[in-house]
């Protein structure tokens, strides 16, 4: 029987170090920091969960630290632009679904998405030289740009645009 309670107890090697569906940035952590600095100051972390395309090869290509905003778009130029980008074949977007945030960056997302959802804006953040992140907050995950890449219109989005064949 000790033999049996002895098995009971986990290896450490064999405890997985990730949650299941979670992506990992460039140092293998799950975590990833937002700091707005447009319409609203704030700061917060969050983890994401790729949507739709479950093949790319988005783990360890984001920084655990989004660079400050670098503008904002009106929800109908977003739309857009993004639409234009994918009809040209030589651009893609990878769809990544915010997930744990904790209670206390909870009053920092909840101020920047209900600010940013007043003005109509789309908050970006340029994370390479061909890469860009929308931060796609509830009110615009409809956007004609985003059909099929999203499972819940609840949700907060990041919204990457890539050359295709980067990841």
């Amino acid at each position: 029987q000790q033999k049996h309670a002895a098995s009971a107890i986990p290896d450490p090697q064999s405890v997985p170090t990730t949650r299941p569906g979670r992506v990992l940035n460039v140092t293998g952590g799950m975590r990833f920091r937002f700091t707005i600095s447009g319409l609203v100051q704030e700061s917060f972390e969050t983890s994401f969960v790729l949507e739709g395309q479950k093949k790319l090869a988005i783990d360890r290509f984001i920084s655990e630290k989004i660079p400050k905003e670098s503008g904002r778009s009106k929800f109908e130029e977003f739309d857009r632009f993004i639409a234009g980008k994918l009809a040209g074949g030589r651009w893609m977007i990878a769809v990544l679904r915010l997930v744990d945030i904790h209670d206390e960056d909870a009053v920092a997302y909840k101020a920047f998405y209900k600010r940013y959802e007043e003005q109509g804006r789309i908050p970006l953040f340029k994370i390479g030289s061909d890469c860009k992140l929308f931060l796609v907050t509830p009110k615009f995950t409809r956007a004609r740009c985003l059909g099929g890449y999203i499972s819940s219109y609840t949700a907060s989005y990041a919204v990457i645009l890539l050359r295709a064949g980067t990841i």
